[in-house]
């Protein structure tokens, strides 16, 4: 089931608020903005997360998302081509010969692509700040309500100043000056860098209190073969994209097929064309030239663009992968360390009767190495075989599950119906949020399998259904 939001969140969320006077926008700044890229087309790969919406004026917005449009074709962007767009998606019939001779005069104001950044800084600037303004204003007529909770509206707000999204990527902010006062309890007393990092999917980031907190450890948990993997490679292509730095540990899979997951995941490119392409079967929709464009762009981003290390040793021990993981820190950027499993590393795997008692100390180890270098520790596991009826996991079905409970700071558990009913037409998979530190509630939130190796948010048909055809609300 997927948890129903409560009187207080829905009210925020359909909140109507109108905002008087004037609002931050930066009108010479989108011109300049969209002009460098009539000059330099390739200016377009500097900034993924800007996307059309950001943009105040609705002219702006039609032409930019003309750019993107042709961008996606691999069509040449100048004013003839975007103007001919432009057209093409006006499906309203609402453009006007200004609009298209509009473009001509953005493209003949700028000169030079130097100042390109600046201006696309300014332009997320002031987005960001219309949508605090809009959230803001939409939680004040939330705290009128008689059923208004002075701890959900907190909640509430902690959530949405932590989880400002630029085109999907989550970005994670750091607190000061006054707002240090309102962080939760857990992060003053640490001392620690307050990053929250989030997941990439908004029903998930909804259900966590705090996100994935440097200086804390996780847990991943599900029975083999049921998605945890896939899960792990979303998350850690999803950082990537954040330019948040990943030290993954996956000695069960491998460097080579750790690194085709990734880029199956990032491209739409099977695995099994990365792994044979000589064997693969091609089907009427693509052709192996696609496949081929798409694969050297995945390299690109996973070679240059992710700060990223796979560590496919196996044997290591849990102070071996601390020694590699600090050379590598040198150098690079660190975040979140991912173990996958941690039953591969070599304390656990040896065949011992206390393997409970090593687990313990290895976490607690964890949770010593965590707050040190100040990174958050993302831990796959395992779950035993389930033999009552109700198969959704618990945290009793965790292996050794005493010491993961005690130390670990979150632990997700996966379920999915087809792992155990393949005629089940329920396709989705289950994330619970079986435990958060720090006052955090648990629940349920739904993805859905999207191939090849991919999860998305998973949509309630009925409920989008019923809020398409609902009155639209636009703020400014």
């Amino acid at each position: 089931m997927i948890e129903k939001k409560t009187p207080l969140q829905i009210k925020i969320k359909k909140a109507k608020v109108k905002v008087e006077g004037s609002v931050p926008k930066d009108k010479e700044s989108e011109k300049v903005f969209l002009g460098c890229i009539f000059l330099d087309n390739k200016l377009l790969y500097e900034v993924p997360e800007l996307k059309p919406d950001m943009f105040f004026y609705s002219g702006h917005q039609k032409i930019y998302k003309a750019m993107l449009s042709l961008l996606e074709k691999k069509e040449h962007i100048d004013v003839a081509t975007v103007n001919s767009e432009m057209s093409i998606q006006d499906k309203e019939g609402e453009m006007t010969d200004g609009d298209l001779f509009y473009a001509m005069d953005l493209y003949s104001e700028v000169n030079s692509i130097a100042p390109f950044m600046t201006h696309a800084k300014r332009i997320i600037k002031s987005w960001k700040l219309r949508e605090l303004i809009e959230n803001a204003q939409k939680m004040g007529v939330a705290a009128m309500a008689p059923e208004a909770s002075p701890e959900e509206l907190s909640q509430n707000l902690w959530r949405q100043v932590n989880s400002l999204e630029l085109s999907g990527l989550t970005l994670y902010t750091t607190s000061s000056g006054e707002f240090e006062k309102t962080r939760p309890k857990l992060m003053r007393e640490r001392k620690l860098d307050t990053r929250v990092i989030l997941t990439g999917w908004e029903s998930v980031n909804n259900l966590l209190f705090q996100g994935f907190v440097p200086g804390n450890i996780s847990v991943l948990a599900g029975r083999p073969g049921l998605g945890k993997t896939t899960m792990k490679m979303n998350l850690i292509n999803y950082w990537g994209f954040l330019g948040l730095g990943v030290y993954d540990y996956t000695p069960e899979q491998g460097v080579e097929l750790e690194r085709d997951c990734l880029l199956s995941n990032i491209t739409g490119v099977p695995v099994e064309y990365l792994q044979n392409p000589r064997e693969f079967i091609f089907d009427d929709r693509v052709n192996e030239k696609i496949y081929r464009d798409k694969i050297l762009e995945g390299e690109q981003i996973l070679d240059h663009d992710f700060r990223l290390c796979i560590d496919g040793t196996r044997g290591r021990s849990f102070a071996q992968l601390i020694y590699e993981l600090e050379r590598w820190k040198i150098n690079n950027p660190l975040a979140v360390l991912v173990i996958d499993l941690i039953g591969n590393l070599r304390e656990v795997s040896t065949e011992v009767q206390n393997k409970a008692n090593i687990l313990s100390a290895l976490l607690n180890q964890q949770a010593e190495v965590a707050q040190r270098l100040n990174i958050h520790i993302l831990n796959v596991w395992q779950i035993h075989r389930i033999n009552r009826d109700n198969k959704r996991p618990q945290l009793d079905d965790l292996k050794d599950s005493g010491a993961a409970e005690e130390v670990s700071d979150l632990i997700l558990l996966a379920y999915r119906e087809k792992y155990y009913d393949p005629s089940s037409p329920d396709d989705s998979t289950e994330l619970r949020v079986a435990k958060q530190r720090g006052g955090g509630e648990t629940g349920v939130a739904k993805l859905k399998f999207e191939k090849p190796n991919r999860l998305v948010d998973y949509v309630d048909f009925e409920e989008e259904k019923e809020e398409k055809n609902e009155e639209k609300f636009d703020l400014f």
